[in-house]
């Protein structure tokens, strides 16, 4: 019997309770997500989409051989044809893994920085279940192009393409009055190669929060096995997250993978997750004393004023380890712990939704003549339209160089 029916018949009386807490928690971890892939990560299980999507591919593969021998195919810059396309911007996809605002709200009152730390990293993993929500490339926003949202908790995220080539966007997103901020930008690189495609998704972020702490943070990159030659195709995240406190100099970090001594099947699977948070060492006084604290340039200044101090034994001595301040394991499907304390489960938070401003700029994304046609099902004039907006850019872009080199 599935874990979450038990759960509902046990509230009525049908299923007996547990016999201790961990008991509950075990039933709790066996809620995986539905559309798991049984190789782990997010699946793909839309067959009609799936074949549309491959046949699309081979149509790109045909124009872009030699790039693609090469393993360097772009798919950011490539012109590709629009039935591969969903009809929305990259601005609105942005957006998709931002959908638990509630744990920012409740860093913002948590008075522990630890603590603080724990929920902005819980918020991060809630959201990555809808990374992989959409398997259609969303449209390159256009230089100017802005999009604005709100949940109905009174989250509030607003978004602009700052850059056409390289593409960049600026995004801001903030709680209900301004408990908290987040401010970033998003580079994306989108590489195919043989039977898989990888995002990285570069750019600086921030969290500010009212009392002044500062956070930074670094995404992982995301993967797209299969996407040719599988039944199933599925999505994983690879690579690392962080997150810096520079205000209390601590750092989180969480590698993506298979949590290795676990024994709990759901934490053997690929889209399992494992991390700590540590306390750093504090900087050295003197060359470090104008630095921010816990900043990146923190521990190669104290380096230098190592050496430029008079040698003695306490300038030989190792620096002393990092302290571990906090464990976590995870599946990014499924559920969050934090010292065994359980902080996320796909069945205990529900997502919320982004609700679009009812009166954006004139600049939104919605406006898009491709977008509005290829909503209304008209991919001849959605593909006419885009290569329009296309050839539009490409004027543009040699205008301002023009401009720059005149």
């Amino acid at each position: 019997m599935p874990a979450l029916l038990k759960a509902l018949k046990r509230a009525t009386g049908e299923v007996p309770a547990p016999a201790d807490e961990d008991a509950f928690l075990d039933a709790e971890e066996a809620v995986l997500h539905c559309d798991a892939h049984p190789d782990g990560g997010f699946g793909f299980t839309n067959r009609q989409l799936l074949a549309s999507q491959r046949n699309a591919v081979m149509e790109v593969i045909k124009e872009a051989g030699k790039s693609l021998l090469t393993g360097h195919l772009d798919l950011i810059s490539l012109s590709l044809p629009v039935k591969m396309f969903e009809s929305r911007s990259y601005l609105e996809k942005l957006t998709d893994v931002w959908v638990f605002p509630c744990f920012l709200d409740r860093a913002a009152a948590a008075s522990s920085p630890l603590y603080r730390l724990q929920l902005v990293a819980t918020w991060f993993i809630a959201g990555q279940q809808n990374a992989f929500a959409s398997w259609m490339k969303p449209f390159n926003p256009i230089l100017g192009e802005t999009f604005q949202a709100a949940t109905a908790s009174g989250t509030r995220v607003y978004l602009e393409q700052i850059s056409h080539h390289p593409p960049i966007a600026a995004y801001q997103m903030m709680g209900p009055g301004r408990a908290w901020v987040l401010t970033g930008v998003s580079r994306p690189e989108v590489r195919y190669k043989g039977n898989a495609v990888k995002t990285l998704v570069r750019g600086a972020r921030t969290i500010t929060f009212a009392d002044g702490t500062r956070m930074e943070l670094n995404f992982p990159s995301y993967l797209l096995k299969g996407i040719l030659y599988s039944d199933q195709p599925h999505g994983e995240m690879d690579g690392t997250f962080s997150i810096l406190d520079v205000t209390h100099n601590l750092r989180c970090q969480i590698e993506f993978g298979k949590v290795v001594g676990e024994r709990n099947w759901l934490l053997q699977r690929p889209d399992s997750f494992s991390g700590q948070i540590v306390q750093l060492n504090a900087p050295a006084v003197g060359a470090c004393q104008t630095l921010h604290r816990g900043s990146s340039f923190t521990h190669l200044a104290s380096k230098f004023a190592s050496l430029a101090a008079p040698s003695s034994k306490a300038a030989d001595a190792r620096e002393p380890a990092e302290e571990v301040l906090s464990r976590c394991v995870g599946n990014w499907l499924a559920f969050c712990d934090w010292d065994g304390s359980r902080f996320w489960t796909l069945v205990s938070e529900p997502p919320e939704c982004w609700l679009p401003d009812s009166q954006p700029l004139p600049s939104d994304a919605r406006y898009r003549s491709d977008l509005q046609q290829l909503k209304q099902g008209n991919l001849q004039a959605a593909q006419a339209a885009k290569e329009l907006l296309e050839a539009q850019q490409r004027t543009d872009a040699r205008w301002r160089r023009r401009t720059t080199t005149g």
